[in-house]
Parts: C-alpha cells; structure tokens; sequence
C-alpha cells in the first residue's frame, strides 16, 4: 500500500492521513535513508511550514486500525471508477434488453402486431447507448499537454515520436521532463523554493553511456539525461537559466528507471488498457466486455427485420472499430528505439510457429466452409489473422521488460521475428 519508502502519515481531530512517498515522490524509488526520502520528496518543508515535528520512529503509528487510514494519492482512480460505473450500466441495460424486455412483451402483449419491431428497435437504442459509453471512454484517453513552457530543449536522436513529444523545459522556475509517453515529471528548482527538495546540480559523467545527473540537495539522483538523444550544450543553458549549478565531482551513479530516453515508461500505456496507472486514463477492457454483449444485443435485432438489425449492427460495429483501434495504436506507437539497423530475413523458431498457426487455422476455416459451417469458420479466419499479431505482441512485452528496443510489427516479420538482441549480435 505504501511502496518502499514508507509513508508520512498525518494525524487530524476527523482521520489519520497516510501519504505514500513514492507516490509524491519518485517510483520506483532510488535508493535512500527514511530522512532522505522525507527530505527529498519534500515532506520535511511541508511539515515545516504547518510548523509540524516529524517523527522517524515507527511506533509512533503501531497499533492502528486500517479502517483509520486514508490514503491520499497525487492521481485519483475517480475516472476509472466512473467509466467502470458507466460500463456495468450500460451492460445491465443490455442484460434487459435481451432478455426481460421479450419475455415481457410475449407474456402481456402477445396480440401486438408490432411487438417484435418494438423489441428490434429496443436492441438498436441500447446498442447506440453503449457505443456513446465506448466513444466517451475513448475519447477520455486523449493526450493532455503541459501549458506554454519558457526555454525548451528537444532531443536530437531517436525515433520521431521522441523528437516531437518528448522535451526539458523550464515552466516558471520549474524544471519540467516530458518523456514523450504523456507523462511529465516536475522537479522544483532553487528559482521556486530553498528546500532540499530542489534540484540545485548538475554532474556530467563521460564514457560510452555519457549522461547528465540532476541531483537535489539531499544527493539522490532525481533524473538521468542521457547525452546521446540530449544536446549537453542547450542542457547545459537550460540548467544555468535555472541556477542549478554544474558540480565538476566524478559519480558514475545510473539508473535505468529515471533515464529521460525511449525505453522510459514503455510498458504504461499498454498497461494502461487493463490496469489503472498513472497515466491517468481509464481502462478499456469494462468497454470491451460491454462491447462483446452489445454484438450479442445487435444480432438479436434482426428480430425486429433489417433496419432494426442494420441500425444495431452499425453502432455495434463502430464500438468495435474504435477499441481495436485505440488497443492496436496503443500497442504500436512510440515503440523504444535502437539505433542499428535490423539485418535481413533470417527465420527463427517464433516465424516458424506463426506460418505453422496461421497455416493450420487457415486450413481449419476453409474445411469449416467445405462442410457448411460459415459462422465457425469467420471465428477460425479471424484467429488466423491475429495469430502473428498475438506473437508480436508477446515478443514486445518481452522486449520491453528486458529494455531493449522494439521492431514494429512488419519489420519484425521481414526480419524472420526474431528478438531485437539476436539481431545485434547478428545471430
């Protein structure tokens, strides 16, 4: 619940307020002493200023109930928990709709001439109804940017995603890092507040992974520039316009987690599909699950004739449509970046599987449409189809959890689908 660094918990007359330090500060966290934590993260000005006492003594909170608790967190769950609202909904609807509403009008309007029209355009007005829920859930995951921003400096090297989104900027004394993924982390400079908090140098470590450090004033490493996509020149000016200073001290600290380059929050927004993160958007799979019985609701409508089954499939259609594009841009956008070159097509075990799939459910649906099974045979084409998709999918999980760049999905087939790290080594 509280990550680990801990928390700072605040005691009033109505709850205890319990605020986890990774949360406020940075996550994961580097590694530091409780003091540090508390200092860094700024806990220790805040307390300062409401003229508060912190005690390190972790007995100072034994014993206390968790029914006492309130965690307070920077990013609040308030928007998945209204679209999952809105999604259990419009699936109840549905749920109405298909079965209720005709055993309804069967059982007390059997002699209405028009009662299967009136159950068809039931079906439509509930399918359109889950559309909207779709398309405002969708439209909930759209980029927010930071406002206009003073000096800013762009990367010089690396995909054009990263070269459009990502930036260092200065915003009113504030030292703002954009990693191009839609998050922005704010770091507190000596123009905005003389705590230790700050970020007050600037070291330089030279090599093969040359890097600038940002330090604070209790020495935790709070961002990592690598000089390969930053220019060090324009960092150089931007940190000077800051009053953060240059501290010619050697350190050859690096941590993979707060490195400002393509590999930053790689795996957050496919996460962001299934789970609450912080990017703040709502997850689709409520949308998607309500999509599935919208289909079942839409086929349904042809008991009211064609319009009604028309009307009906169209919406349901469009909910469709937008998931699988929202979850397929998701998955291939903003992909992290290799410099060298993939070589040419050498097959590996994982082509070999993905022609062996594709081949046999491709010949299962054919078969299945020899014997007059159309319907099962739509299913087999469509797994057929997303089998290399599927593999692809699973070889960029792989990828990003062992940070090593990701081809996209055509390159990696033209490569013979092998792993970005075989294909460096030229195996």
């Amino acid at each position: 619940m509280v990550g680990a660094s801990g928390a700072v918990t605040v005691a009033t007359g109505q709850a205890i307020h319990v605020f986890p330090i990774d949360a406020w500060w940075v996550d994961p966290a580097p590694p530091a002493t409780p003091r540090q934590a508390v200092s860094s993260s700024g806990f220790d000005d805040v307390a300062r200023r409401l003229g508060l006492e912190i005690a390190y003594d972790a007995d100072t909170v034994a014993g206390l109930a968790e029914s006492d608790l309130l965690v307070e967190r920077p990013l609040s769950s308030r928007t998945a928990d209204r679209s999952r609202r809105a999604s259990i909904g419009v699936a109840l609807m549905l749920a109405v709709v298909l079965l209720p509403v005709p055993l309804v009008l069967t059982v007390f309007a059997r002699g209405w001439s028009d009662g299967l029209v009136a159950i068809g355009w039931s079906c439509a007005a509930a399918s359109a109804a889950a559309f909207c829920n779709v398309l405002h859930g969708v439209l909930g995951r759209r980029e927010r940017t930071l406002g206009p921003a003073g000096t800013t400096v762009r990367p010089v090297t690396g995909p054009s995603w990263f070269l459009r989104h990502a930036r260092v900027a200065a915003v009113d004394g504030v030292l703002a890092l954009t990693d191009g993924r839609w998050r922005t982390m704010l770091l507190a400079t000596p123009q905005t507040t003389g705590s230790v908090s700050a970020v007050v140098r600037a070291r330089t470590v030279r090599g093969n992974d040359a890097r600038v450090l940002l330090i604070d004033g209790t020495d935790v490493v709070r961002a990592e520039l690598p000089l390969r996509h930053w220019p060090e020149p324009d960092i150089t000016e931007l940190l000077a316009s800051l009053a953060i200073i240059r501290d010619p001290s050697r350190d050859r600290r690096s941590s993979a987690d707060i490195r400002f380059d393509t590999n930053r929050g790689a795996g957050l927004p496919g996460l962001s599909l299934v789970a609450w993160t912080s990017l703040g958007v709502a997850p689709v799979v409520p949308l998607a699950l309500t999509t599935v019985l919208q289909l079942m609701v839409s086929v349904f409508a042809r008991i009211g004739g064609p319009t009604t089954l028309a009307v009906a499939l169209v919406f349901a259609g469009a909910s469709a449509a937008l998931l699988v594009v929202v979850i397929a841009s998701e998955l291939v956008r903003r992909l992290p970046w290799d410099p060298s070159d993939p070589p040419g097509f050498r097959p590996s075990r994982d082509f070999a599987s993905v022609v062996v799939w594709f081949l046999a459910l491709a010949g299962l649906a054919v078969f299945l449409v020899l014997v007059g099974e159309s319907g099962a045979a739509w299913y087999a084409a469509g797994l057929a189809v997303a089998s290399a998709p599927f593999r692809w999918c699973l070889y960029r999980h792989r990828a990003v959890q062992s940070r090593r760049g990701v081809l996209d999905f055509f390159t990696w087939l033209r490569s013979g689908c092998r792993p970005y790290a075989q294909q460096k080594k030229g195996r």
